[in-house]
This record gives structure tokens, C-alpha cells and sequence, in this order.
């Protein structure tokens, strides 16, 4: 599904959208759940695939709070 028709189904902005798949913003728990349900996925799978995933990108999380400390 595109980003524009996920937005649109989900009630955020397709930029919003974007910025989540780029991993420029996280999502809240209750755009989890939306953007679940515009994709027509249950919230609990969603959550139990990050949960899942979260072990094989912890080096990404590390590698992006050590940038944000380089930022003033």
C-alpha cells in the first residue's frame, strides 16, 4: 500500500507516514494501532513482529541515540 492511501486510511499525513519508514519519527502507540488498522493488520501483530524484530536492529537504536548526542 502506498503511503499517501496509508495516511489517508490511517488520518496521518503521508509526510508522517514517510518519516516513520525512513525512522526519522517513532510512532505513538496509538498511531501503531491506526496505521495497523489502514493495513488491515491486527494491532497485537504489529506489535509482536516489532517486538520480534526488536533484538535484530538494536544496533540501529544505538547508532541513532549516539547521533542525536552529537547534535546541539
Amino acid at each position: 500500500m502506498k503511503q499517501g492511501k496509508v495516511g489517508e486510511e490511517s488520518g496521518y499525513e503521508e509526510k508522517y507516514i514517510g518519516a516513520l519508514e525512513h525512522r526519522k519519527h517513532t510512532p505513538t502507540l496509538t498511531a501503531m494501532i491506526e496505521i495497523s488498522r489502514a493495513l488491515k493488520v491486527s494491532p497485537m501483530e504489529t506489535l509482536t513482529r516489532v517486538l520480534d524484530l526488536m533484538p535484530k536492529f538494536a544496533h540501529l537504536e544505538h547508532t541513532a541515540s549516539t547521533s542525536h548526542r552529537d547534535t546541539p
